[in-house]
């Protein structure tokens, strides 16, 4: 393996991903089974708040928000602690997956990248990245606390005030800087992961500020793979949650549900080929043939 120091790269993720299409139908197969109960109650309020509608009736967006708001109410325990047990599943299965395949990459790249392999391989290294990601939750709260600290108390300051323009452009700036930190935060976390998976690696603290480092001297190829992969994983996977509100025909159909199948597997193949993307700055040229490519 030759040490070539790369950017991140979306061919290379989406390039990963093709290849280890087994690991990406098994993320599918079972992000969907954390959260089949969860679902089953959305679908279900979902048919009950909009079975009445007549079929082809152009729905207003903010009556449709209303009707089911009012029945999620009525099912709000039940849905919070099927929300909250299939979170730590995800969060457990997203670690172990994320540690697999890095592994895989830096310390056996020659092997045919079989489920089985990246999971063992993660496995051993499950409890170094699950303290990465506490690093990262810490981080991104700290930075949440520190922007809107002092602009909670310029608000409320505005508020007794009545300065309205202010506390306006205050409430304007948090919403602003909130994102910024969630994706600075998500870039040095998976350059982190990499970071980690390299032979000298120790300490998860070290290698997310390594990946922090790396955010600032790579900004637009961190946040440009971000963007595009991230931004697609996530509208993708909100699409069996938005699209029956506004669609009759996805209400509890057949074709419904193979519409959800296919956004939720598009948007397991996009988180996959996220992760793969950020492989290259981990300074590990995988293959010899893909060299130009990553």
């Amino acid at each position: 393996m030759a040490e070539k120091k790369q950017r991140p790269s979306i061919i290379w993720g989406v390039r990963t991903a093709a290849r280890m299409w087994a690991l990406v139908v098994v993320v599918w197969l079972v992000g969907m089974a954390f959260f089949v109960p969860a679902s089953v109650v959305l679908q279900r309020a979902a048919v009950e708040a909009f079975g009445h509608v007549p079929e082809g009736f152009d729905l207003p967006v903010g009556d449709g928000a209303i009707l089911m708001m009012g029945l999620l109410r009525d099912v709000a325990d039940t849905l919070l602690v099927g929300l909250v047990l299939a979170v730590v599943l995800s969060w457990s299965w997203t670690v172990l997956w994320h540690a697999g395949v890095a592994r895989v990459s830096v310390w056996d790249p020659e092997s045919s990248s079989g489920v089985s392999r990246i999971l063992g391989l993660g496995l051993g290294a499950w409890w170094r990245y699950c303290r990465l990601s506490l690093v990262a939750l810490v981080a991104l709260l700290a930075l949440l606390a520190a922007i809107w600290f002092p602009l909670t108390l310029g608000i409320k300051t505005a508020f007794e005030a009545m300065a309205e323009d202010r506390m306006v452009l205050l409430i304007g700036i948090g919403v602003v800087l909130s994102p910024m930190a969630k994706f600075l935060v998500w870039g040095a976390t998976l350059r982190g992961a990499w970071e980690l998976a390299r032979p000298d690696a120790r300490s998860p603290v070290m290698a997310w500020l390594r990946g922090l480092i790396g955010v600032f001297r790579q900004p637009f190829s961190t946040f440009g793979t971000l963007l595009v992969l991230g931004i697609g994983q996530a509208l993708f996977a909100l699409v069996p949650l938005v699209a029956p509100i506004y669609v009759p025909a996805l209400r509890g159909t057949p074709v419904g549900s193979g519409v959800a199948a296919a956004a939720t597997l598009a948007a397991s193949f996009l988180l996959v080929a996220l992760f793969a993307a950020f492989a290259p700055i981990s300074g590990v040229v995988f293959r010899s043939g893909d060299d130009d490519e990553a």
